[in-house]
């Protein structure tokens, strides 16, 4: 062994570590945190656009559900900017009614660090973009807390 060896081994060792513990760091920090907020998404159909969409012919109706889901993947990338996609449903299979207008079809809920994320989600919900979205589904944004411990749940309701 020589001297080229002592040394130079060494340092390759501790680069690579060095290295590792930086990419890690790098990857923790780049995580969305869970935070202590939830979004809740409720999704209806509005009477006015299924009004609109039966009087469409078999193509516009296929076009206009393919340019309604391309919106709603937008709209979702964009929440999930500000927070985790935690969890969600469809009310129709889920044990919930489902079939009239005041029934929420589509239920979701994020995680979101703080209120302004809540904030951020509420003013991209109001661009312009995703008003043919809006126009055809009422969608409500609910900000609430993350119900780890049930302690005192109950007790708000009275």
């Amino acid at each position: 062994m020589n001297i080229l060896d002592i040394i130079f081994w060494p340092i390759i060792v501790a680069i690579i570590i060095i290295l590792g513990y930086l990419l890690y760091k790098w990857i923790m920090a780049n995580q969305n945190t869970r935070g202590d907020f939830r979004m809740l998404v409720a999704i209806k159909r509005r009477q006015a656009g299924i009004s609109r969409f039966i009087q469409m012919d078999v193509n516009e109706q296929a076009a206009h559900i393919k340019e309604l889901e391309r919106e709603w993947q937008a709209l979702n990338n964009r929440f999930m900017s500000f927070g985790i996609f935690a969890k969600g449903f469809t009310t129709s299979g889920s044990g919930l009614p489902s079939g009239g207008e005041e029934d929420w079809a589509i239920l979701g809920i994020y995680d979101l660090p703080d209120h302004d994320a809540f904030l951020n989600c509420k003013d991209v919900m109001d661009d312009d973009q995703f008003t043919p979205l809006r126009n055809h589904c009422d969608i409500r944004l609910i900000s609430g807390e993350r119900m780890e411990s049930m302690e005192n749940q109950i007790r708000r309701l009275f």
